[in-house]
């Protein structure tokens, strides 16, 4: 028999691939543009479901129209630091044990500039560690989380967190440069740890390789990079091999001949990924609300051609908000779409622990 969906949720999992400005609680939203006068198309939860932050979008686009609200809004330390406690608390209740929220710092400063890039990172901070505190004040000593541990010994044995800091592919080499010098002065200060770097934004037609020098800079860093999304086949060899990337977020069209990438370099990009031990970020109910020709079908998705090539993926949310979804959502909708046996599901679950990023 396969797992329920409070099966899933009850097992210990994790959340490689969510972007924190994408999960932001609706009333939490609403909340946040009242205070710093952001105006919004609806201020109560169903009429933002209804206009904004829909379960079906018609493209791309329209997914990341939801941004616009969502930056604009906590563009202020305060929201900011609410969001990212708030965000740690849910992902907890879904059965996280280790998140990695990813966010661009320089797209939650406000027009004024009253506060810095460093100033958003600490912020993210605090909010994650004091949810962190409460969460593992909870857990310690439970006999509950104590038999978790012993029946899923992958599992780390508390509520962790790492955050990941976003470069954006349409920055110029210049910006990039300089925002990766900045990352790492802060990171010398000591005050904050900064050792996961991300590529985001429009991959078609802003290359990997734009951004060496920056990657170049940031050597020692722990990469995921949004590859293989908007892009082909070669674009995560680039991720991989310009960048260094542990991670590939996305990759749905690994195995895509629109780009006509050809079988004899797809089966060695394959085994590049398995020989790097490169994880890939499955986001399937994003790709779906964002990829027209899914046709919104799960049976659709390259993710099962991923398995039984051999390659470790890790089930994501990517927005919980914008996308309307958990991780135990997505996992039990992998398992229904591809009829996958618990053994499987379990191994999906563990990928998440082994590739997370950490000391």
């Amino acid at each position: 028999m396969p797992f329920t969906l409070e099966e899933i949720k009850q097992i210990p999992k994790t959340d490689l691939h969510v972007h924190l400005d994408g999960s932001v609680r609706l009333e939490s939203l609403i909340d946040f543009a009242n205070r710093i006068k952001v105006k919004l198309p609806s201020y109560t939860k169903e009429g933002l479901k209804d206009l904004v932050f829909k379960n079906s979008y018609k493209d791309l686009p329209e997914y990341l129209k939801c941004f616009e609200y969502l930056c604009a809004s906590m563009q202020d330390l305060e929201n900011i630091e609410q969001a990212s406690y708030e965000f740690a608390l849910d992902a907890f209740l879904d059965g996280i044990y280790h998140i990695e929220p990813r966010y661009c710092p320089s797209l939650l400063l406000n027009e004024k500039n009253t506060f810095s890039i460093k100033e958003v990172i600490l912020a993210v901070e605090k909010g994650l560690s004091h949810a962190a505190k409460l969460i593992n004040e909870q857990i310690s000593g439970s006999a509950k989380t104590e038999k978790l541990f012993s029946d899923y010994p992958f599992v780390n044995k508390a509520f962790t967190y790492t955050q990941i800091l976003c470069i954006m592919r349409h920055w110029s080499p210049e910006n990039s440069y300089k925002y990766i010098e900045e990352l790492l002065n802060i990171k010398k200060s000591g005050e904050v740890d900064i050792r996961n770097i991300d590529l985001a934004g429009p991959e078609n037609g802003f290359p990997v390789s734009l951004h060496q020098k920056a990657f170049d800079l940031s050597k020692g860093m722990n990469k995921t990079i949004h590859a293989g999304e908007a892009d082909g086949p070669e674009s995560i060899y680039s991720a991989i091999k310009l960048a260094d990337a542990k991670r590939i977020g996305h990759g749905v069209n690994l195995f895509n001949k629109e780009y006509n990438y050809g079988d004899k370099k797809t089966a060695e990009l394959i085994n590049i990924i398995k020989d790097n031990d490169i994880t890939i970020e499955v986001c399937l109910t994003s790709n779906l609300q964002t990829l027209p020709e899914l046709e919104m079908k799960a049976e659709n998705h390259s993710l099962i051609k991923m398995l039984e090539a051999g390659i470790s993926i890790s089930p994501s949310t990517d927005n919980r908000t914008v996308s309307n979804t958990t991780v135990s959502e997505e996992i039990f909708k992998i398992q229904s779409a591809f009829k996958l046996d618990k053994d499987t599901v379990l191994s999906l679950i563990k990928n998440g622990f082994k590739a997370r990023f950490h000391e």
